[in-house]
């Protein structure tokens, strides 16, 4: 359109229509912003022009100073948030002009909390009308109680980003406590204006410790009109915030729905002020009123949330996430609680800082345990190791007993984390070995740690050997060995004696055992020995840490080992002599030799004192939070950090089996190997996830499909109902994996009491078609699962029967189960060359079955993956013979092998209607059916071969390179079955193993948890011939 057309449209139908002249005058808001001129049925522009300007009317929002002041005012524009995040190079007064101006057109959100964009798409009134987002929010959409967007994270990396529409009220009808420990005044009358304005209605607790505090907290509460809801109690300063939170105000805060926790600290964690941190905290619960709209509404909405707490802020060391010197006081706390809890080795979110919203339920347990103010210690300016540093980590322990679950804010993203947290992870992961080596410049000393350190157990908690020991020696025995107990218990007398000095060593545990007496000493003698020859042959070297001593020495840096340890110094010399490091260090110091521990602090001094170098000229180099780190932190000596490979694996997103170390210790075993082959290096380089990665199909399989082998293996040969089998076949293309795996097992370790191990080639469409030849039924085709394709093709891949040309089945698309008439119709018509197709099928199957011995009177069991104990139904009934079934997983559709006397067993599930979503090999069962496929075809019958029965193979379109790639991860899952058995014994395989850990690695491989550079893998796939669909590429997202 032409300049003159354009200004005429606009003066005779674009004003009319709600059209605007250009980007700097917008009509429409200066009609809503200007009555008079509507009513005078002006044109906006030419009324602007005449009288408007003279006048000084704004001409658009970013122009009118009350919208500026609306914009600016509210607590969802975030004017540093809004630079950094758009417009680095703005002026920080020029963001809400900004906004309004462009911004909010552009799609710019004006802060973490607010989606503009989601906004206008939820509401096309505002988008219709050309509102800005935020300016109609603010105006009419939060009093009519339109949602705004929360994003929410419910997988612990919060990969998933999904979204919460969320009504922030005016108003709530919960009854809230807000309880305050108010130590500094100063800060107290700063906050106490910001709950006022955030919290509707609200009782204020407040302790502190003076007169003189009180009256000043008194007259600030006044000034705030809370005079008649607020109570300020003197209270001894003892436990910090947590005393007088569980000691002084618990049977208060009961009377409540929900309570606002905070204090006044201003030395949080660091000793130091960090009054940064102390706000952003305050901003994520109550100082941008916003957010504390946000909890409440998460509160209301979701019954099942009990906690809300701010993600951990920048300031604050990763490391700080776990239980660092309070596992004492956590252990008494919880037992006292009677919950039972297993992690102290592991990290956890808590609210850092200690300040949280909660559902006062969730909390019950601390409020009504009886803690008083006497039950914590005296206020020295401790910054760890007190009951209150334990309370603030046990808070999402006791709210997860009560049934709730805990929301971490991450302000910065507008995220909710459902019972995660980021736990600063990034400051550990994204550090790589050359910033490592950079490290060792500027230091003169450099000492190492030993265990987990520079070398490291393929076992993810250290204790599981030691349950391992016991177990192997209860076996031999017949009888259970309380060893582990017994052991604990002496290691404890004998540190009692020595008055909690010094350190003990092994030889002084097991000779007190000996002479307590409640073991043979026999018993002890060879516990002791298989102690020593399985721990210390289980250490691995950590060659990336070792690296960085190599480098050390390299620059000549003096090099010292510091070791808390139970082994003595000749023990730790020939690890050392192992790992081809002992002669780069210049002194070891070994906790039980020089009577001083890391952990209880006095071996940092002995070394300090032994090696004369000032605390900043020495570097320590470390893997446990607590002992090495914290310790060094505290002393102000300079640490690298380098993560046991467990806490890797489990940052990574790896979920441990439930319950503690008497029932988890077998799987901590089985996954040990996979966890180094993934977490031995420490330096992961990667500020995001996924953070661990596998390079080559053996890697695979070995890692990811080995400790699934075990498991299988371990259950079938551990199952009651094996005991009475006496040939055992594996079935399908599947069987020709586990078949290799089990012999192994079996002829490896001399175990000839298990069945031999056959490989039994069938598949389910040669025993459906033997099937049909005792009674024709077309049940058996069309009830086999659902199908796709055509008639011709249904009854090749489930029968291997081909219809007469004639009959021009390859033109008749069915899908069942929906054309199951149609399908039992035409297979009804076709019933006599069917039935003289299934009858040599039976014979040729038969002659198989006899030649492999499957036959007679001998108990006979099946191996196969599952599911619904097809195959062996149908062999069932064609050689008319029970058998004893064992899969991975059983569906209830299996029990129907009971109607002719077998029966069938499931390893990962039994007797359920579906796989379950709950068990990652079956949520990924074509992952696990890709693996275990055989390099040979689908068996489609069977020929005579010279004196023998051969089976034949449909065409295998698998290419020579996919045929390698299957190789190596076959290879890979059996060096991880030898590795493992020949290190922790067979006995493993006796002891019970919990089921979910070994299919984690699985689900963290194809939730991209785990990374491979592989491009092969993602060739691989399953045919699905029977159900009429083409090859299932399962890696290809990989």
């Amino acid at each position: 359109m032409a300049r003159d057309q354009a200004a005429r449209h606009y003066l005779q139908d674009g004003a009319a229509r709600g059209l605007s002249p250009g980007p700097l005058f917008d009509g429409p808001w200066y009609l809503d912003n200007n009555a008079d001129v509507v009513a005078a049925g002006q044109n906006p522009l030419l009324h602007y022009l005449n009288d408007g300007h003279s006048e000084g009317r704004p001409i658009c929002p970013f122009a009118d100073p009350v919208a500026l002041a609306q914009i600016e005012g509210s607590d969802l524009f975030d004017a540093e948030w809004y630079r950094t995040t758009h417009v680095p190079d703005l002026s920080p007064n020029q963001t809400a002009r900004h906004y309004l101006r462009e911004g909010a057109v552009l799609g710019m959100n004006p802060g973490p909390l607010f989606d503009g964009g989601w906004y206008l798409g939820n509401n096309t009134d505002v988008a219709t009308a050309g509102s800005n987002p935020l300016l109609h929010y603010l105006d009419s959409g939060r009093a009519e109680g339109r949602p705004i967007r929360l994003a929410y994270a419910r997988d612990t990396g919060a990969r998933a980003i999904e979204t919460l529409p969320i009504v922030l009220r005016q108003g709530t009808t919960a009854r809230i406590v807000v309880v305050v420990h108010a130590f500094y005044v100063d800060v107290f009358e700063k906050l106490l204006p910001h709950l006022v304005r955030a919290i509707p209605q609200f009782d204020l607790l407040v302790s502190t410790d003076q007169s003189a505090k009180k009256s000043a907290i008194e007259a600030a509460a006044a000034r705030a009109g809370l005079i008649h809801r607020c109570r300020v109690v003197l209270a001894e300063n003892r436990g910090r915030n947590f005393g007088p939170l569980v000691a002084v105000f618990a049977k208060t805060i009961l009377r409540y729905d929900y309570v606002l926790h905070v204090h006044t600290k201003k030395s949080l964690f660091s000793g130091a002020e960090q009054v940064r941190w102390r706000d952003e905290i305050y901003r994520a619960l109550f100082g941008n009123a916003a957010c504390a709209a946000i909890a409440l509404a998460l509160l209301e909405k979701d019954r099942q949330i009990g906690l809300f707490f701010p993600e951990t802020s920048a300031h604050v060391a990763h490391w700080a996430h776990t239980w660092l010197s309070n596992v004492g006081a956590g252990h008494s706390l919880l037992a006292r609680l009677c919950l039972p809890y297993d992690g102290f080795d592991e990290y956890l979110d808590y609210p850092v800082g200690g300040m949280f919203w909660a559902r006062v339920d969730a909390l019950r347990p601390l409020l009504t345990a009886g803690l008083t103010l006497e039950d914590f210690p005296e206020e020295h300016g401790q910054t760890d190791g007190t009951l209150a540093h334990a309370i603030e980590r046990v808070i999402p322990l006791v709210s997860r007993a009560q049934g709730y679950r805990a929301v971490c804010f991450d302000y910065g993203r507008g995220l909710a984390r459902y019972d995660s947290s980021a736990r600063n992870w990034y400051q550990y992961s994204a550090r790589s070995q050359e910033q490592a080596l950079e490290a060792l410049i500027d230091v003169d000393l450099i000492s190492f740690d030993l265990f987990d350190t520079l070398v490291s157990r393929p076992a993810r908690r250290p204790d599981a050997v030691l349950k391992l020991v016991e177990h192997r020696i209860a076996t031999e025995e017949g009888r259970p060995i309380p060893l582990f107990a017994e052991r604990r218990a002496a290691e404890n007398r004998v540190r009692a004696r020595k008055h909690h000095q010094g350190d003990v060593n092994l030889l002084e545990i097991y000779a007190d055992l000996a002479a307590v007496g409640t073991i043979p000493a026999d018993v002890i003698a060879r516990a002791h020995a298989l102690e020593k020859r399985i721990d210390l042959g289980a250490l691995r070297p950590r060659t990336e840490v070792i690296a960085v001593l190599q480098a050390a020495h390299a620059l000549g840096k003096r090099i010292v080992l510091m070791t808390d340890t139970y082994y003595e110094e000749a023990d730790i010399l020939a690890i050392l002599s192992g790992a081809g490091i002992a002669d780069l260090f210049a002194a070891i110091y070994v906790s039980n030799a020089v009577g001083a521990r890391k952990d209880r602090g006095d071996l940092w001094r002995y070394v300090e004192e032994a090696e004369a170098v000032p605390r900043a000229r020495w570097l320590h180099v470390g893997d446990n939070e607590h002992s090495d780190i914290q310790a060094a932190c505290d002393r102000r000596i300079p640490y690298l950090h380098v993560a046991h490979p467990a806490k890797i694996l489990a940052q990574s997103g790896f979920v441990r089996d439930e319950g503690d170390l008497v029932r988890t210790w077998p799987s901590d075993l089985v996954v040990g190997h996979a966890m180094l082959a993934l977490c031995r290096n420490p330096f992961l380089g990667r500020a995001t996830s996924p953070y661990l990665s596998l390079g080559s199909s053996r890697e695979i399989g070995y890692a990811v499909f080995g400790p699934l082998m075990l498991v299988f293996m371990s259950w079938l040969i551990r199952h009651e109902a094996l005991a009475r089998v006496e040939r055992l076949y594996f079935l399908a293309r599947e069987g020709d994996v586990l078949v290799r795996i089990y012999r192994l097992i079996r002829e490896r370790y001399g175990w000839d009491h298990l069945p031999e191990g056959r490989y039994f080639h069938v598949s389910r469409q040669t025993a459906i078609a033997a099937a049909l030849s005792k009674a024709f039924r077309p049940d058996l085709v069309t009830a086999a699962g659902r199908y796709v394709g055509t008639v011709q093709g249904l009854l090749w891949n489930r029968a291997g029967f081909t219809a007469p040309a004639h009959r021009e089945l390859d033109q008749v698309a069915v899908r069942l189960p929906a054309d199951t008439p149609t399908v039992e119709r035409i297979m009804t018509d076709l019933e006599p060359e069917i039935a003289a197709h299934a009858a040599d099928m039976h014979q040729r199957l038969l002659a198989y079955a006899q030649q492999e011995k499957l036959d007679g009177d001998a108990i006979c069991g099946v191996v196969d993956v599952g599911y619904s104990a097809t195959i062996q139904r149908m062999i069932q009934t064609a050689l008319g013979r029970p058998l004893v079934g064992f899969y991975l997983a059983a569906l209830d559709k299996a029990k129907a092998v009971e109607a002719d006397g077998g029966s069938a067993f499931g390893c990962l599930c039994e007797n359920v209607a579906t796989l379950t979503a709950s068990m990652p090999a079956l949520s990924h069962s074509l992952s696990v059916e890709a693996f275990l496929t055989a390099a040979h075809g689908q068996v489609v019958g069977y020929d005579t071969a010279g004196d023998r029965i051969e089976p034949l193979f449909k065409a295998d379109p698998r290419t020579p390179e996919e045929h390698a790639i299957l190789a190596e991860l076959h290879a890979g899952a059996e060096q991880y079955v030898i590795e493992t058995i020949d290190l922790y014994g067979p006995e493993l395989l006796q002891a019970e193993i919990p089921l979910m850990a070994s299919q984690e690695l699985l689900r963290m491989l194809m939730e991209g948890q785990i990374a491979t550079p592989s491009e092969p893998i993602r060739k691989l796939g399953v045919e699905d011939d029977f159900c009429g669909f083409p090859l299932h590429k399962v890696y290809a997202a990989v």
